[in-house]
């Protein structure tokens, strides 16, 4: 290039211009058309789903009640409390977070018929007493609980929400070591020692709560 064309004033005035775009970054992009958040928001179906572990939870927390009323082995007994503690506080977590979510937990047919489920159980225990309790107890936590893994690991597939999707991961670990240690409650029941009552008399059945 000769000198005449390099102090054009048009060459001269394209560079200026160029180094002035060069100067400044570029916009950034309007917060509409961003990526959306990864938080996804609660849904009536995330709703339904909390019901029904709730559900779960009562079912699980009125046997456990019913286990410590009666005269059960002491390892029954431990695993009874754990179970009621557990589940107890689930309840809590999950009320808290429907309400932090905004959500409306309703009975629905699903949830009655979890109700209904953990209604058969109760009557299937209360006449029971003794080892027959402590092996029909332990039997109804093992299928309880292989039940409720399968369906924790439904919901998760389904779950929008993703604090709801964490509690539901954590609430799967703590289901998964009861069912653990309800099968080995099967194992050993029968073969432990067993509270005796403190008199000569035959101790009366309390009542299982409802």
């Amino acid at each position: 290039m000769n000198a005449k064309r390099l102090f054009d004033p048009r060459c001269t005035a394209a560079l200026a211009m160029t180094a002035a775009l060069l100067a400044f970054p570029a916009s950034p992009v309007p917060a509409q058309e961003q990526a959306p958040s990864e938080q996804a928001e609660a849904t009536t179906g995330d709703a339904e789903i909390m019901a029904q572990v709730i559900a779960l939870d009562e079912n699980e927390v009125n046997a456990a009640r019913a286990a410590q009323q009666k005269n059960v082995a002491a390892p029954i007994q431990r695993y009874a409390k754990m179970i009621e503690q557990h589940h107890s506080k689930d309840m809590e977590e999950v009320r808290a977070l429907s309400d932090k979510l905004g959500l409306t937990l309703t009975t629905t047919a699903t949830v009655d018929q979890l109700h209904a489920k953990g209604e058969e159980s109760m009557s299937r225990l209360a006449p029971l007493a003794g080892e027959e309790f402590d092996r029909a107890f332990v039997t109804e936590m093992v299928n309880g609980h292989r039940e409720a893994l399968q369906m924790l690991d439904d919901f998760l597939k389904t779950a929008q929400n993703d604090e709801l999707k964490q509690h539901l991961t954590a609430v799967r670990t703590k289901i998964a070591m009861h069912l653990r240690e309800g099968e080995k409650l099967q194992g050993a029941t029968g073969r432990v020692d067993r509270p005796q009552p403190s008199s000569r008399e035959s101790r009366p059945e309390q009542p299982l709560l409802t």
